[in-house]
């Protein structure tokens, strides 16, 4: 997946890209970076006053390095001013079902308000020249030719009113998406055999345990969440229907440099709602005391303890929790 981020000068592209890159390991390309190297190379007579010009003179480049990106199956972010509204033009849809597209833009009461800080901040992911011309009211005509330009080009623009950490914060969130899929799904088989190797790590395996594995998945899961981090399956929480009031959440996995994010949480969130649509009375998982992490998560989303649960009550270790729907 490519992930491009326009906007004004000082709007935090750059360190949207930051955030991007240490939560997803997706590395980013700077177009200023780009700029420089080919006018301080003296492959270019344009200076970096020349905007117009230098995205005439960038985006051919930028839109072919995007193209070998996708077709090398390669993540990237690539941020910066000089990306057209009209960017779509450049890549028919097979190149844009792997692109996501973010316009980060202020409102001048936002600039009016913070204009301080946006300046104290305007070094924080690299250090660059104080710009001279970087008035108030050249913060605010930047920004309303970006949002009008791309307003009119039908493109969707992230409007930055009044807590900036918070708009950057959801945008590092919005990448992931979760689909709803069924037992058959190959991402799912991959994780299914992922927690069993965990599984099997933390407490051994056993004849007892084996006993109670599902043996066709398709029938013994109905219902799976998948979450996507682009193309890229990052992890999964199946639906089982267990008996007439009960319903049973199983196999919950995220990989582990995902972690942190409140996936299994949304995942969950999303099976108890539909347990609760669909007339069930509990949602039941079974876990480990040892896995703790698994047990801190279960509890804070409000599940308890259980006895005498079939049929993991004969099932060395296991403890069974419960929340009612």
């Amino acid at each position: 997946m490519v992930i491009i981020i326009t906007g004004s000068s000082h709007v935090g592209k750059t360190l949207l890209a930051q955030k991007l890159l240490e939560k997803y390991k997706y590395p980013y390309m700077s177009i200023d970076h780009l700029k420089m190297g080919l006018i301080r190379s003296g492959n270019t007579n344009l200076t970096p006053e020349d905007d117009d010009k230098l995205t005439d003179y960038l985006w051919p480049i930028i839109r072919e390095i995007i193209k070998t990106a996708i077709e090398n199956e390669q993540n990237l972010i690539v941020e910066g001013c000089y990306v057209p509204s009209n960017w779509r033009s450049s890549f028919d849809e097979m190149y844009q079902a792997s692109i996501q597209f973010i316009c980060l833009a202020m409102t001048e009461d936002y600039i009016d308000k913070h204009y301080n800080d946006i300046i104290k901040h305007e070094s924080d992911i690299e250090s660059r020249m104080i710009e001279a011309d970087c008035t108030k009211e050249e913060l605010k005509q930047c920004n309303r030719w970006f949002i009008e330009m791309f307003a009119q080009a039908g493109e969707k623009i992230v409007i930055i009113t009044e807590d900036f950490e918070e708009v950057i914060a959801g945008l590092t969130m919005e990448q992931i998406v979760f689909v709803w899929t069924d037992g058959n799904n190959a991402d799912f088989h991959r994780f299914y055999l992922k927690t069993e190797e965990y599984y099997n790590s933390i407490v051994g395996g056993s004849e007892n345990r084996t006993a109670f594995m599902p043996h066709n998945l398709s029938e013994q899961i109905s219902d799976v969440v998948i979450a996507y981090f682009g193309k890229t399956a990052i992890g999964c929480a199946g639906l089982k229907r267990y008996s007439e009031s009960d319903v049973e959440i199983k196999r919950v996995w995220v990989e582990p440099e995902y972690r942190g994010q409140h996936i299994a949480s949304r995942m969950m969130k999303m099976l108890e709602e539909k347990g609760k649509e669909e007339g069930y009375k509990r949602m039941i998982l079974q876990t480990r005391p040892l896995m703790s992490e698994a047990v801190k998560l279960y509890k804070k989303r409000g599940y308890s303890l259980i006895n005498n649960y079939p049929p993991y009550d004969k099932l060395d270790g296991a403890i069974c929790m419960a929340l009612d729907l």
